[in-house]
């Protein structure tokens, strides 16, 4: 059939009408998106163009074929329809629509321009990528896209490169062009309309609108989720159909897997919800969806509070065990024995017993004084005077002898009373004697609580140095297991070190490349891993051909080739080189090739051929963690 008129895009100074076209800001499946000036209010505008083009080149662009005009013409009507609808939202997050036209046998939205970054800019800023900051983020955008699911519509293009940071912080929800717009292409350039990792499965299927609903949008922001949390492109609904649906494990790592260290379980749980295959089995509803990834995780476990006032209930005379056994230890920490105390007072008792008189003392000064009375009386100078003078001499030896016996008295309990304070002398002496054994004893039991504390942090810091070595050698033989591509035996020595120290950086650094590693594992090589590699084949060949000793080491790891080369560069003038038999082996990721050498040209003009043994070489490259190795030879 014949092809309409060629298509350039627009360029800049051009006007539409009153705007005049200042720059390309983006080109997508419905067309190109300008940046252009509304010349009437003197403002930036951003102009969307619906046309549905095959590249040609860089700027230029051509018309679907004739036999699509009619359907381009009648998308071209449905995207001005849905404009028209989209002037009615209002809302702070989703670009306002401003004026729609046709020119230029297709039509134009004309949307308020924004100012700021996009997405993934913005998440470049680790504080911006962590749980608190998302949810903050996604919050207003989830409002605005609540008003647009509330009249009947679908954004159907939700990816990074379409939600923009203002710069004061708040999102942005831009192109509506895919809003329930229907496909005017062929199912071969189907992928035109959708972007890859962020399109469910259900917007693959051409013209197939009533399977599309809010959940074809929720897939598509915890699409975006997922980028933001693992910093990794979600895998293409398309193959995880393809895996699934031949029996096969899904490709889409879960986020729970890749996230565990930095984010809830529960965040990363609703965002592996909105990113399942099934449309039964994820989210229905916007507000069903944001109540389960904004709802706070349940702790593992409870703080038990404690009353501040018991630190105050210990009585003084209570023994509160001091950090150190040995510090402020005194003899009058400890209380006086009782024996002590009782032997002090009976001391003092008998110290004030030495100063008390006598009592015998004051029977005699009685006896006397009767005496001296009767001697006045009268009477006693009768006839009975002889008897009277008797009677006075032995009463007379009768105070001697009560004297003598009062002395001897007096002296026994002198000297009964003594012995008892020599006695309680004795005692007190024993009990001071006790008491400082007791101090004695308590000093060495401190001082050995003190060398009992010192051997069990020994043991404690002997411990640790064992846990350091044994992270060590798990982390190393982690290390080498990875460069091996052994991913299941690197994985088990992860989770060894895990188990001794999980926040260790270098085993966080550690299990980052090892989810590198499987996401490059379960990938195929691809046509452009393909041409890349023989690329580098191919520079080799031309560098061994043209004696190029910088790029041939520059391209291959050191080995024995090297210095073999270096030598036949040095005795000719040039190598006729051919590379053949090239394979590609999935299994370990490795593209291989056979290097030939046909002649060997010296100088003057004569040509050699190699020895069988030298003449052909095996060499492969590997892509490991995403990146392929320098040429082994």
């Amino acid at each position: 059939m014949e092809a309409s008129a060629p298509y350039r895009s627009l360029r800049q100074g051009e006007m539409l009408n009153w705007y005049r076209i200042e720059r390309i800001l983006g080109r997508g499946g419905f067309g190109v998106i300008y940046l252009a000036t509304d010349t009437n209010l003197d403002h930036l505008v951003a102009i969307k163009e619906y046309r549905v083009l095959i590249p040609t080149s860089t700027d230029d662009t051509e018309s679907a074929t004739l036999d699509l005009q009619e359907r381009a013409n009648q998308g071209v009507q449905r995207f001005i329809t849905e404009a028209r609808n989209m002037v009615r939202f209002k809302h702070p997050n989703i670009v306002r629509v401003m004026s729609v036209f046709e020119l230029n046998d297709t039509a134009y939205i004309v949307m308020e321009f924004e100012e700021g970054q996009d997405l993934r800019v913005h998440l470049k800023n680790p504080e911006n990528a962590d749980e608190g900051a998302l949810k903050q983020l996604f919050v207003p955008i989830s409002k605005g896209l609540s008003e647009v699911h509330k009249h009947g519509f679908i954004h159907r293009d939700i990816k990074p490169a379409n939600i923009l940071v203002r710069t004061d912080g708040t999102p942005v929800l831009l192109d509506f062009g895919s809003a329930r717009s229907a496909s005017v292409t062929g199912p071969n350039t189907l992928t035109a309309l959708v972007s890859a990792g962020y399109a469910p499965l259900e917007q693959y299927s051409e013209g197939d609108d009533q399977q599309q609903g809010p959940w074809t949008d929720i897939y598509a922001l915890g699409a975006v989720l997922y980028y933001a949390v693992t910093g990794m492109e979600p895998v293409d609904s398309a193959k995880r159909g393809t895996a699934l649906l031949n029996g096969g494990k899904d490709p889409l790592l879960p986020a729970r897997m890749l996230g565990r260290d930095r984010y809830s379980d529960a965040f990363l749980k609703n965002i592996d919800w909105a990113l399942q295959f099934r449309i039964a089995d994820r989210p229905q509803t916007l507000s069903d969806w944001m109540t389960a990834l904004l709802s706070e995780p349940t702790p593992d476990t409870v703080t038990r509070r404690v009353d501040n006032t018991a630190a105050f209930t210990t009585r003084p005379t209570e023994k509160i065990g001091p950090s150190d056994p040995l510090s402020g230890l005194s003899m009058r920490d400890h209380p006086e024995p009782r024996e002590v105390q009782a032997a002090r007072a009976r001391r003092r008792f008998v110290r004030k017993s030495h100063r008390r008189p006598n009592k015998w003392w004051g029977l005699v000064a009685i006896a006397v004084s009767v005496l001296l009375v009767a001697s006045l009386i009268p009477g006693f100078t009768d006839k009975n005077a002889v008897v009277d003078n008797d009677v006075a001499e032995r009463r007379s030896a009768a105070k001697v002898a009560q004297s003598k016996a009062a002395k001897l008295d007096a002296e026994k309990k002198l000297a009964e009373e003594q012995q008892a304070a020599a006695e309680e002398e004795r005692r007190l002496a024993e009990a001071e004697k006790q008491a400082g054994e007791l101090a004695a004893e308590e000093a060495r039991k401190a001082v050995a609580e003190k060398a009992r504390r010192a051997s069990l942090e020994a043991d404690r810091q002997a411990r640790l140095r064992a846990r350091r070595i044994k992270l060590a050698d798990a982390l190393t033989r982690a290390s080498t297991l990875l460069d091996q591509g052994l991913l299941d035996e690197a994985e088990a020595s992860l989770d060894e070190a895990t188990t001794l120290d999980r926040n260790d950086e270098r085993l966080k650094t550690l299990r980052s490349r090892w989810r590198v590693a499987l996401i490059d594992a379960r990938t195929p090589v691809s046509d452009n891993d393909f041409d890349k590699v023989i690329e580098r084949f191919d520079k080799l060949r031309r560098a061994l051909e043209n004696n190029d000793v910088a790029t041939m080491e520059g391209l291959t790891a050191p080995s024995d080739q090297n210095a073999l080369f270096k030598q036949l560069m040095s005795r000719f003038t040039h190598l006729d080189i051919d590379i053949i038999h090239i394979r590609v082996r999935n299994a370990d990721k490795s593209i291989s090739a056979v290097l030939r050498i046909e002649n060997m040209v010296r100088d003057n003009g004569d040509r050699a051929t190699p020895s069988p043994a030298y003449r052909e070489r095996t060499i492969s490259s590997r892509r490991i963690e995403g990146k392929w190795s320098a040429i082994q030879w």
